[in-house]
């Protein structure tokens, strides 16, 4: 199963692959659920609300390859996804953000990267629940 999405906002414009394949992405709850399912929070939901970040991810790599037209590769974003009590979706703390690995080296992008996701509004799971998604990036 894919759940890739590839979007690129302008002719000769990089291009972002968020997810790969599913197997790529993990889905870790406290209560030891593992792989899959967490929290009560499918894989599926958690692609649905990554892929409305898409245009945001697209606009900061798109501002990294204005410095760097050859910036491309791979990033391995982690973070949580806890309960919001005052709310029906999920509440992702800013400074859960972890970048796992990346073949581009960028502070700049990271940071765009993490305040794009800061914003959009994940399923509430059950309990805490930790994500890792890859983000491809492709200079085009």
């Amino acid at each position: 199963k894919s759940v890739d999405m590839e979007i690129s906002t302008t002719k000769g414009a990089g291009g972002i692959n968020l997810g790969g394949n599913a197997s790529e992405i993990s889905i870790a709850g406290d209560g030891g659920s593992g792989l899959g399912e967490g929290g009560g929070v499918s894989i599926g939901a958690i692609s649905r609300a990554m892929n409305k970040a898409a245009p945001g991810i697209t606009f900061c790599y798109n501002k990294v390859l204005k410095r760097n037209p050859s910036a491309e590769g791979k990033m391995i974003m982690q973070f949580a996804i806890v309960p919001d009590l005052n709310s029906t979706f999920g509440y992702t703390p800013e400074n859960s953000f972890k970048v796992i690995s990346s073949d581009i080296q960028d502070d700049e992008l990271i940071d765009c990267i993490v305040g794009k996701l800061s914003k959009v509004q994940f399923p509430k799971p059950a309990s805490k629940i930790v994500i890792k998604y890859p983000i491809s990036f492709n200079a085009k």
